[in-house]
């Protein structure tokens, strides 16, 4: 038997079950050596052994690659974020600043430290027309309906859709004549429970929202992509947390998320640019991430059918090239 064959083929979904069946024990689970050693296993020819592994590890070596470029992205993200909150971008040369260290007369004291000269730190109260949040009530769930939203339907830039709870169109139509529902280009901020999840609402899909997620609608003064991506910064992971009431509930009040201070450049040109380059980066991250799980299904699919003699290796390495 081929060692890379073996360890693909135990680390397989059913030898994995096999093991499972064959173990004892309720707090901790274990497998007897003596059964371990007589589980019967399935294997081809030696030759079609070595090409099986040869797949399943080109495979890894795939999946390992597009880690690292998720790792690589992520971590020239937060780089990003934190140069671009606190040096912003020179709107003539399209470059950020140069540092406080190197263009002291280039920035200026603020309550949040070094800002440049021409931004402002101000309340979230002061940068809004409305702060508000979703129904204060739950309605009662349908089969069928239109959509009410939570915190756990809230994903990167959207909502899980098909995951939230259905209501009938009559309370869907009061709850949005309360302000329940988000507008294009709102901010929405989960203050209850899993607080600080943030997503720049730009839906055609119409959805109301339960009082765990507060609504945002930016004024004249600042971009709303901007407002977003400040949220998510690591300025406002503390600021956010300073706010956190509650034991057994974390949760933030909307007086509370008004007195959130933000940095912002009076340019709104400027603040188009620094959320127009962090949205690039988003992109090119999401990218990789619906690339890996690409990769990890197709090798999920080769184990199964590369293991179990469902397809022939010359099949599975044509797969592999297409």
């Amino acid at each position: 038997v081929n060692k890379d064959f073996m360890f693909h083929l135990l680390s397989s979904e059913e030898f994995q079950r096999k093991l499972i069946k064959h173990s004892t024990g309720s707090t901790v689970t274990g497998i007897q050596q003596k059964k371990l050693s007589k589980l019967e296993v399935c294997y081809p020819r030696l030759t079609d052994q070595r090409k099986i592994a040869s797949i399943l590890s080109t495979c890894d070596e795939v999946i390992e690659k597009t880690e690292a470029a998720i790792a690589k992205y992520q971590a020239l993200k937060q780089g990003m974020m934190h140069d671009l909150f606190t040096r912003g971008i020179d709107v003539k040369t399209g470059k950020l600043r140069p540092s406080y260290q190197d263009s002291p007369e280039l920035y200026k004291e603020s309550k949040l430290g070094m800002i440049p000269k021409d931004w402002e730190v101000n309340e979230l109260g002061n940068l809004t027309k409305l702060v508000t949040d979703g129904s204060h009530f739950s309605p009662i769930p349908q089969e069928k309906g239109m959509p009410i939203g939570n915190v756990k339907d809230m994903l990167d830039s959207t909502f899980n859709y098909d995951g939230c709870t259905k209501i009938i169109p009559e309370v869907f139509e009061l709850l949005t004549r309360q302000n329940c529902s988000p507008k294009k280009g709102d901010v929405l901020l989960s203050k209850d429970g899993t607080v600080g999840k943030v997503i720049h609402f730009e839906d055609e899909q119409q959805i109301v929202l339960l009082s765990s997620i507060a609504i945002i609608r930016v004024n004249e003064l600042i971009e709303s992509a901007y407002l977003a991506w400040a949220l998510r910064s690591e300025i406002f992971d503390k600021a956010l947390y300073s706010l956190l009431s509650g034991s057994a509930l974390k949760r933030i009040p909307l007086k509370d998320i008004q007195k959130i201070k933000t940095p912002f450049s009076k340019s709104l040109e400027e603040q188009q640019l620094i959320a127009s380059r962090l949205k690039t980066i988003e992109n090119k991250l999401k990218s990789e991430q619906s690339a890996l799980t690409k990769y990890q299904q197709l090798k999920a699919g080769l184990m199964q059918d590369l293991l179990t003699g469902k397809v022939e290796v010359s099949v599975a390495e044509e797969t592999l090239k297409n």
